[in-house]
């Protein structure tokens, strides 16, 4: 439910990650049956953010979760920009005059990006969306000796709300 009017909320997220990388690489043959190869790879994994601006989460205050708070964010996490991955690889041959034995191997630093549903439950964050349980009713009627009552703890509204039927 939406926790600022009480109706249905829209979790439709954008979310969206956007993905940078660069890759320099050289040649040299050290020798005629040494060759090395040596590059450098940049990658940059950009932390989620959501087109509409309605991306929120939780901050831990000085007490941790006695007095933590949602708030809207833009982002989880700070972004990292020094990815920098060297690679190293040769290509040898033993006997040069055999072209059909060659020994190669290779060393890299790789990253990888944190996946995105990791993130997917950020839509059900408040302040426009709050999960509430129908409790103290019957099988006839969940609103049984009143209103449901439902807390949210967002900042901005009251701490209880009362959602009745037909209102």
């Amino acid at each position: 439910m939406n926790p600022e009017t009480g109706g249905s909320p829209n979790a439709e997220r954008g979310l969206r990650t956007p993905y940078y990388g660069a890759f320099i690489q050289d040649d040299w043959k050290i020798r005629p049956n040494l060759t090395l190869n040596i590059g450098l790879r940049w990658e940059y994994f950009s932390p989620p953010d959501e087109v509409h601006g309605t991306l929120s989460n939780l901050y831990f205050g000085s007490n941790l979760l006695a007095n933590s708070a949602v708030q809207l964010t833009s982002q989880f996490y700070r972004p990292d920009y020094r990815d920098f991955a060297p690679r190293f690889g040769f290509a040898w041959s033993p006997w040069p005059q055999d072209h059909n034995f060659v020994v190669r191997g290779g060393f890299g630093i790789f990253y990888d990006r944190i996946p995105e549903t990791l993130f997917s439950n950020a839509a059900m964050n408040p302040p426009y969306f709050a999960s509430l349980g129908i409790c103290c009713g019957n099988a006839g009627s969940p609103f049984d000796g009143g209103p449901i009552l439902y807390a949210t703890g967002w900042v901005n509204t009251a701490a209880l709300h009362r959602f009745a039927p037909g209102h």
